[in-house]
This record gives C-alpha cells, structure tokens and sequence, in this order.
C-alpha cells in the first residue's frame, strides 16, 4: 500500500484519541473533584496545550465554557474534512 495511506491512518487514528480524550475531560469537568484523580490530572496535561490558544477567546457564556467545545468541533472538522482532502484526493 501506500505510504500516504498509512501516514493519512495514523493521523486519523490520533485525531479519533485526541477526540475521545477531550470528550473524557468534559464528562469529568461535571463531577466535582473528578480532575483532580490521577486520570484527571493526565487529561488536563494533554488538553491544556490544546485549549490554552482558544482560552483568550470570549467563548464563556450561558454560565459554561465553550472554548474545549471548539477545540472538539476543529479536531472534528480537521479530520473528517481536511485529512480526506489532503490525502485521499491523489
């Protein structure tokens, strides 16, 4: 097969982890005292690099914040719309 093939799958496969971490770290934000477990703490090392550069958005609102919401739906977009353009338009 091709190796474009495998690269395309691999990064698909990691945006998916990153996808279910991120959904992972808004269940536990519900529960008080959830993100400060050992596996909280492990979600928070590898989301804060991913929202800290939408955290200077106004994304607070309705009392929530939507910024881990974004991040969700641009990882989302990324790869179920930019990945297929990039690599499977050969």
């Amino acid at each position: 097969m091709n190796i474009l093939y495998y690269l395309y799958r691999t990064l698909y496969l990691f945006l998916n982890v990153l996808d279910l971490t991120l959904v992972a770290y808004i269940i536990l934000s519900w529960f008080p005292g959830a993100l400060r477990t050992p596996l909280g703490y492990w979600l928070i090392r590898i989301v804060n690099p991913l929202v800290r550069p939408f955290r200077s958005l106004p994304l607070q609102f309705l009392g929530l914040d939507w910024t881990v919401f974004v991040v969700l739906i641009l990882l989302n977009l990324i790869r179920d719309r930019l990945l297929p353009f990039l690599f499977l338009s050969w």
